[in-house]
């Protein structure tokens, strides 16, 4: 069984490469003697308890209830492993894309669904993609 790419604000890539190479996010490969040399800190408690709690058929609201999952991890999840593209999620490069390649100064989601329509995640997906390597 997969357990989902939610990364629980790992604002690093890089680490978040690591858990993927250790443990292709493999239910049953989240182990703590897995993740600890990578040194997770506060974070790895999360990861772990999200192994346990964690259903496929869980609904938004069920999800938004596990320790440390909020909105963003919530969007994440929905773009990422559910390819939900009508989803959008907000972090400091969404942002500066918005505002320094659109103009846009406000409401994000509002204005990315006006330029890119229902595709709006997979966009920005996309859009992050192409920046990060800049």
């Amino acid at each position: 069984m997969y357990l989902f790419g939610f990364y629980v604000h790992i604002k690093k890539i890089s680490v978040s490469w690591k858990i993927y190479q250790k443990t292709f996010f493999i239910k049953e490969r989240f182990k703590k003697k897995t993740l600890s040399p990578l040194k997770l800190g506060y974070k790895l408690k999360y990861l772990l308890s999200l192994k346990e709690k964690f259903k496929e058929d869980m609904k938004e609201d069920e999800l938004l209830s596990l320790p440390g999952i909020g909105k963003y991890s919530l969007e994440l999840f929905l773009v990422f492993q559910k390819r939900d593209w009508k989803r959008f999620y907000v972090d400091c490069l969404t942002e500066k894309i918005m505002r320094e390649c659109y103009g846009v100064k406000k409401d994000f989601e509002k204005s990315a669904k006006k330029l890119w329509g229902n595709f709006h995640g997979l966009v920005l997906f996309y859009l992050q993609r192409f920046f990060e390597k800049k």
